[in-house]
Protein backbone atom coordinates (compact mmCIF):
# COMPACT_ATOMS: atom_id res chain seq x y z
CA UNK A 1 0.00 0.00 0.00
CA UNK A 2 0.90 3.50 -0.75
CA UNK A 3 0.40 5.13 2.50
CA UNK A 4 2.26 8.36 0.96
CA UNK A 5 -0.38 8.54 -1.50
CA UNK A 6 -3.24 7.66 0.53
CA UNK A 7 -2.03 10.63 2.66
CA UNK A 8 -1.42 12.79 -0.20
CA UNK A 9 -5.22 12.68 -1.55
CA UNK A 10 -6.71 13.04 2.07
CA UNK A 11 -4.78 16.30 2.43
CA UNK A 12 -5.35 17.89 -1.06
CA UNK A 13 -9.17 16.88 -0.38
CA UNK A 14 -9.53 18.65 3.09
CA UNK A 15 -8.29 21.54 1.12
CA UNK A 16 -10.71 21.27 -0.67
CA UNK A 17 -13.70 20.57 1.42
CA UNK A 18 -14.39 19.37 5.18
CA UNK A 19 -13.71 15.57 5.19
CA UNK A 20 -16.87 13.55 6.23
CA UNK A 21 -17.11 10.19 7.75
CA UNK A 22 -15.62 8.19 4.83
CA UNK A 23 -13.12 9.61 4.17
CA UNK A 24 -11.68 9.80 7.49
CA UNK A 25 -12.12 6.19 7.72
CA UNK A 26 -11.02 5.43 4.75
CA UNK A 27 -7.29 6.65 5.66
CA UNK A 28 -8.06 5.05 9.17
CA UNK A 29 -8.85 1.82 7.37
CA UNK A 30 -5.58 2.45 5.59
CA UNK A 31 -3.09 2.71 8.83
CA UNK A 32 -5.12 0.19 11.27
CA UNK A 33 -6.62 -2.91 8.83
CA UNK A 34 -4.33 -1.92 5.68
CA UNK A 35 -0.40 -1.46 7.65
CA UNK A 36 -1.36 -3.01 11.39
CA UNK A 37 -0.48 0.26 12.84
CA UNK A 38 -3.14 0.93 15.78
CA UNK A 39 -1.29 3.69 16.98
CA UNK A 40 -1.67 6.30 14.16
CA UNK A 41 -4.98 4.86 13.67
CA UNK A 42 -6.17 5.73 16.86
CA UNK A 43 -4.10 8.59 16.24
CA UNK A 44 -6.45 9.77 13.44
CA UNK A 45 -9.19 8.72 15.31
CA UNK A 46 -8.99 10.92 18.04
CA UNK A 47 -8.23 13.97 15.46
CA UNK A 48 -11.56 14.28 14.67
CA UNK A 49 -14.24 16.60 15.81
CA UNK A 50 -15.54 19.94 14.73
CA UNK A 51 -18.60 21.55 14.04
CA UNK A 52 -18.56 20.59 10.80
CA UNK A 53 -16.93 17.28 11.06
CA UNK A 54 -18.09 14.07 13.22
CA UNK A 55 -17.04 10.45 14.37
CA UNK A 56 -20.26 8.42 12.74
CA UNK A 57 -21.07 4.95 12.47
CA UNK A 58 -18.76 4.46 9.51
CA UNK A 59 -15.68 6.10 11.27
CA UNK A 60 -16.52 3.69 13.74
CA UNK A 61 -17.00 0.40 11.93
CA UNK A 62 -12.64 0.97 10.20
CA UNK A 63 -12.02 1.81 13.87
CA UNK A 64 -13.63 -1.27 15.51
CA UNK A 65 -12.19 -3.54 12.34
CA UNK A 66 -9.28 -1.92 14.06
CA UNK A 67 -8.75 -2.96 17.09
CA UNK A 68 -10.00 -6.69 16.48
CA UNK A 69 -8.05 -7.05 13.69
CA UNK A 70 -4.46 -5.81 16.03
CA UNK A 71 -5.75 -8.41 19.11
CA UNK A 72 -7.35 -5.28 20.98
CA UNK A 73 -10.92 -6.76 21.53
CA UNK A 74 -10.44 -5.46 24.94
CA UNK A 75 -10.54 -1.78 23.97
CA UNK A 76 -13.60 -2.14 22.08
CA UNK A 77 -16.18 -1.44 25.32
CA UNK A 78 -14.95 1.89 25.65
CA UNK A 79 -14.99 2.63 21.90
CA UNK A 80 -18.51 1.44 21.83
CA UNK A 81 -19.40 4.19 25.05
CA UNK A 82 -17.75 6.61 22.74
CA UNK A 83 -19.96 6.09 19.64
CA UNK A 84 -23.32 6.83 21.97
CA UNK A 85 -21.46 9.89 23.72
CA UNK A 86 -20.53 10.85 19.83
CA UNK A 87 -24.41 9.99 19.20
CA UNK A 88 -23.69 7.96 16.58
CA UNK A 89 -26.17 5.42 15.89
CA UNK A 90 -24.87 1.63 15.75
CA UNK A 91 -26.22 0.09 12.31
CA UNK A 92 -26.35 -3.38 10.77
CA UNK A 93 -22.35 -2.71 9.24
CA UNK A 94 -20.77 -2.26 12.95
CA UNK A 95 -23.14 -5.26 14.29
CA UNK A 96 -21.58 -7.07 11.64
CA UNK A 97 -18.34 -6.42 12.42
CA UNK A 98 -18.77 -6.97 16.28
CA UNK A 99 -19.87 -10.61 15.46
CA UNK A 100 -17.02 -11.18 13.05
CA UNK A 101 -14.92 -10.05 15.79
CA UNK A 102 -16.24 -11.28 19.08
CA UNK A 103 -16.80 -14.76 17.00
CA UNK A 104 -13.13 -14.84 16.05
CA UNK A 105 -12.26 -14.40 19.78
CA UNK A 106 -13.35 -17.44 20.99
CA UNK A 107 -16.70 -15.25 22.40
CA UNK A 108 -19.31 -16.73 20.25
CA UNK A 109 -21.87 -15.92 22.91
CA UNK A 110 -21.60 -12.34 22.32
CA UNK A 111 -21.41 -12.47 18.67
CA UNK A 112 -24.56 -14.65 19.38
CA UNK A 113 -25.93 -11.77 21.30
CA UNK A 114 -25.50 -8.75 18.92
CA UNK A 115 -27.13 -10.63 16.66
CA UNK A 116 -30.18 -11.51 18.19
CA UNK A 117 -30.37 -7.51 20.06
CA UNK A 118 -30.96 -6.68 16.02
CA UNK A 119 -34.77 -6.79 14.46
CA UNK A 120 -35.99 -7.04 10.97
CA UNK A 121 -37.11 -3.84 9.01
CA UNK A 122 -40.87 -2.91 8.83
CA UNK A 123 -42.70 -4.58 5.87
CA UNK A 124 -41.54 -2.44 2.74
CA UNK A 125 -39.03 -0.55 4.61
CA UNK A 126 -35.23 -1.38 3.92
CA UNK A 127 -33.64 -1.56 6.70
CA UNK A 128 -33.47 2.17 8.39
CA UNK A 129 -31.09 3.49 9.87
CA UNK A 130 -28.28 1.99 8.72
CA UNK A 131 -26.77 4.66 6.48
CA UNK A 132 -25.29 8.05 7.48
CA UNK A 133 -27.58 10.71 6.92
CA UNK A 134 -27.17 12.72 4.30
CA UNK A 135 -29.24 15.96 5.07
CA UNK A 136 -27.79 18.94 7.32
CA UNK A 137 -28.20 18.99 11.06
CA UNK A 138 -29.73 15.07 10.44
CA UNK A 139 -29.00 12.52 12.99
CA UNK A 140 -30.77 8.93 13.99
CA UNK A 141 -31.59 8.75 17.35
CA UNK A 142 -29.23 6.69 19.20
CA UNK A 143 -31.74 4.81 21.04
CA UNK A 144 -33.50 3.70 17.55
CA UNK A 145 -33.63 0.35 16.96
CA UNK A 146 -30.70 -1.32 14.82
CA UNK A 147 -32.12 -3.36 11.84
CA UNK A 148 -30.47 -6.35 10.38
CA UNK A 149 -29.70 -6.06 6.83
CA UNK A 150 -32.58 -7.35 4.47
CA UNK A 151 -33.61 -7.37 0.96
CA UNK A 152 -37.10 -5.66 0.26
CA UNK A 153 -38.94 -6.56 -3.12
CA UNK A 154 -42.15 -4.49 -3.61
CA UNK A 155 -44.24 -5.71 -6.94
CA UNK A 156 -46.49 -2.92 -7.74
CA UNK A 157 -48.80 -3.43 -10.48
CA UNK A 158 -51.40 -0.95 -11.73
CA UNK A 159 -53.69 -2.56 -13.63
CA UNK A 160 -54.74 0.69 -16.07
CA UNK A 161 -51.52 1.18 -16.78
CA UNK A 162 -50.21 -2.31 -16.75
CA UNK A 163 -47.13 -0.81 -14.40
CA UNK A 164 -44.40 -3.03 -13.06
CA UNK A 165 -41.94 -1.28 -10.95
CA UNK A 166 -39.45 -4.02 -8.54
CA UNK A 167 -37.37 -2.59 -6.23
CA UNK A 168 -34.60 -4.50 -4.92
CA UNK A 169 -32.61 -3.80 -1.51
CA UNK A 170 -29.16 -4.68 0.45
CA UNK A 171 -27.87 -8.51 0.88
CA UNK A 172 -28.62 -9.73 3.82
CA UNK A 173 -24.80 -9.63 5.61
CA UNK A 174 -26.12 -9.83 9.43
CA UNK A 175 -27.19 -13.33 8.86
CA UNK A 176 -24.41 -14.48 6.79
CA UNK A 177 -22.19 -12.79 9.05
CA UNK A 178 -23.49 -15.13 11.85
CA UNK A 179 -24.20 -18.06 10.19
CA UNK A 180 -20.26 -18.24 9.00
CA UNK A 181 -19.33 -17.63 13.04
CA UNK A 182 -21.74 -20.02 14.30
CA UNK A 183 -19.94 -22.96 11.39
CA UNK A 184 -16.32 -21.77 12.18
CA UNK A 185 -17.27 -22.06 16.17
CA UNK A 186 -18.08 -25.52 15.35
CA UNK A 187 -21.97 -25.32 15.80
CA UNK A 188 -23.84 -26.87 13.27
CA UNK A 189 -27.12 -26.79 14.94
CA UNK A 190 -26.74 -23.24 15.82
CA UNK A 191 -26.18 -22.50 12.33
CA UNK A 192 -29.22 -24.58 10.44
CA UNK A 193 -31.69 -23.11 13.06
CA UNK A 194 -30.37 -19.56 11.62
CA UNK A 195 -30.87 -20.69 8.19
CA UNK A 196 -34.31 -22.20 9.20
CA UNK A 197 -34.93 -18.94 10.54
CA UNK A 198 -33.41 -16.75 7.49
CA UNK A 199 -35.16 -18.94 4.99
CA UNK A 200 -38.79 -19.07 6.66
CA UNK A 201 -38.70 -14.68 6.84
CA UNK A 202 -41.28 -14.88 3.50
CA UNK A 203 -44.32 -13.52 3.58
CA UNK A 204 -46.88 -11.54 1.57
CA UNK A 205 -49.86 -8.91 1.84
CA UNK A 206 -52.44 -8.35 -1.36
CA UNK A 207 -53.62 -4.71 -1.09
CA UNK A 208 -56.74 -4.24 -2.57
CA UNK A 209 -57.28 -0.56 -4.65
CA UNK A 210 -60.11 0.78 -6.70
CA UNK A 211 -57.60 0.94 -9.74
CA UNK A 212 -54.38 -0.81 -8.49
CA UNK A 213 -53.36 -4.05 -6.75
CA UNK A 214 -50.22 -3.87 -4.53
CA UNK A 215 -48.53 -7.05 -3.97
CA UNK A 216 -45.61 -6.37 -0.81
CA UNK A 217 -43.34 -9.13 -0.03
CA UNK A 218 -40.27 -8.45 2.06
CA UNK A 219 -38.38 -11.48 1.50
CA UNK A 220 -35.29 -13.10 0.56
CA UNK A 221 -35.29 -14.27 -3.45
CA UNK A 222 -34.84 -17.71 -3.96
CA UNK A 223 -31.48 -16.68 -5.37
CA UNK A 224 -30.37 -15.54 -2.03
CA UNK A 225 -31.79 -18.02 -0.07
CA UNK A 226 -29.64 -20.52 -1.78
CA UNK A 227 -26.46 -18.53 -1.61
CA UNK A 228 -26.76 -18.17 2.37
CA UNK A 229 -27.35 -21.81 2.31
CA UNK A 230 -24.38 -22.58 0.34
CA UNK A 231 -22.31 -21.42 3.13
CA UNK A 232 -24.32 -24.26 5.17
CA UNK A 233 -23.70 -26.63 2.38
CA UNK A 234 -20.05 -26.30 1.90
CA UNK A 235 -18.60 -25.60 5.40
CA UNK A 236 -16.38 -29.33 5.85
CA UNK A 237 -18.14 -30.09 9.03
CA UNK A 238 -21.46 -30.01 7.37
CA UNK A 239 -19.97 -32.32 4.20
CA UNK A 240 -18.35 -34.96 6.60
CA UNK A 241 -21.56 -35.64 8.71
CA UNK A 242 -22.93 -36.83 5.11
Amino acid sequence: MDIAQVESTFAEACQKFPPQGAHWASVINAWGFGLRDLEKALSLFNSIGSPEIRRDPVVYESLLNTLFLNNRSDLVPEYLQRMKEDDAHMTAYVANVLIRGYAKTGDIQKARDIFESLTDSPVGVAAPHNHVPTGPGERIPTDAPVYREVRIMELTVIALKCLTTMLAMPQPSSWEAMITMELEFGALANAESLMDRFAARYYLTLIHFDIAHTIRCRMFPPAVTNRVRSILMSHEKYTARD
